[in-house]
């Protein structure tokens, strides 16, 4: 039995309006999510360091929640996996939905 253990879970604000690209099945989404975690420094204080994500989407449910719910500036939280793919010769990556959570009103994207 194969397991596979490219998970990860993501928390963050979309920092730029969706693009979209396709139609119907062939439709893909992509936005940037901004993330950050404390880092602690040689001095022994803490500082949140930033840390941009591409996010992809390419099922059509997926597609449709992006177009509809993801705006810039949304707090949210995605559980997927990260893959390269390759278009006419450049290289791509990003993380590929599996779910997203919608943060509640109050929540601060992890800062």
């Amino acid at each position: 039995m194969a397991f596979n253990l490219n998970n990860v879970t993501l928390g963050g604000t979309v920092i730029e309006e969706p693009q979209f690209t396709g139609t119907g099945e062939d439709a893909w989404a992509f936005f940037k999510l901004v993330t950050s975690h404390g880092l602690k420094l040689p001095d022994g204080s803490y500082t949140n360091v930033e840390q941009i994500a591409q996010i992809v989407a390419d099922v059509p449910h997926h597609v449709k929640t992006t177009r509809e719910y993801i705006k810039k500036g949304k707090a949210i939280v995605i559980n997927g996996y990260y893959r390269t793919w390759q278009v006419s010769g450049q290289i791509h990556h990003g993380f590929f939905i599996r779910t997203i959570t919608f943060a509640s009103a109050n929540w601060n994207g992890g800062n």
